[in-house]
């Protein structure tokens, strides 16, 4: 008798759903309190952004690095 996939395919889209409400949530969380900080003036938006964007010139630039290392 073959086993069916059906049970391991619902709970893996079952995760998938989860992992994207977290995500739904973590996100709003991040746009609140940026809206917050920015509404008591204590940062503006373009701080946000170009922190972001050096942070993720920072971590593109370490990821390139560790994939050119030379490999023992």
């Amino acid at each position: 008798m073959k086993k069916s996939r059906l049970p391991s395919e619902v709970d893996f889209l079952a995760q998938i759903a989860d992992l994207k409400k977290v995500d739904y949530k973590n996100t709003l969380i991040l746009t609140a309190l940026i809206d917050l900080l920015v509404e008591k003036e204590l940062i503006s938006r373009h701080d946000v952004i170009h922190k972001a964007q050096v942070l993720d010139a920072e971590l593109e630039n370490s990821i390139s690095e560790k994939l050119t290392l030379p490999q023992h």
